[in-house]
């Protein structure tokens, strides 16, 4: 499995605020990221438009999810006490980066590509790099361009080499 770092910082509606440094391992057939925080395994699975944080361990159990401008009924549970509660989440701010069509064209025209690029697609639904197909013209090749995620490797150059 793949090692990804996680930083991650939540603020509440006073504004305290809790911060995440950790190494995750990302299940492809999942797609998820998971970790163990203190006895807690914890689950993120993130989609196009929103983020789905799973909590867990014997006696806990916090499922939240997160999308832009949404209120979503979320699930708090803690056995040992017998608290099950339904709590609301509103997501404020959620940035989850997507570049248009015309921006991936124009970086597509930095290679040395054979043919006119007419399309470019996103290929699979990596949660650390970002991967497209490139279609050209006239049933020319297909080419696979792919983004690294610089959080995560700070030296592509190195990738490469």
């Amino acid at each position: 499995m793949k090692k990804v770092n996680i930083h991650s910082i939540l603020s509440n509606f006073e504004n305290e605020t809790t911060t995440v440094d950790t190494i995750a391992e990302y299940d492809e057939k999942e797609k998820t990221l998971n970790y163990i925080e203190d006895d807690l395994k914890v689950k993120i699975k993130i989609l196009k438009d929103k983020v789905i944080i799973d909590r867990k361990n014997t006696d806990y159990h916090l499922s939240l999810e997160f999308e832009q401008n949404q209120e979503k009924k979320c699930k708090y549970e803690v056995k040992s006490i017998g608290l099950d509660l339904d709590i609301i989440v509103y997501t404020k701010i959620l940035e989850i980066d997507e570049m248009t069509q015309e921006e991936l064209l124009s970086i597509v025209s930095n290679f040395a590509i054979e043919g006119k690029a007419e399309e470019v697609c996103p290929l699979g639904n990596g949660l650390i790099n970002t991967t497209y197909k490139v279609i050209t013209a006239d049933n020319g090749p297909v080419y696979v361009l792919q983004h690294v995620n610089t959080d995560i490797f700070p030296d592509p150059d190195m990738l490469m080499g």
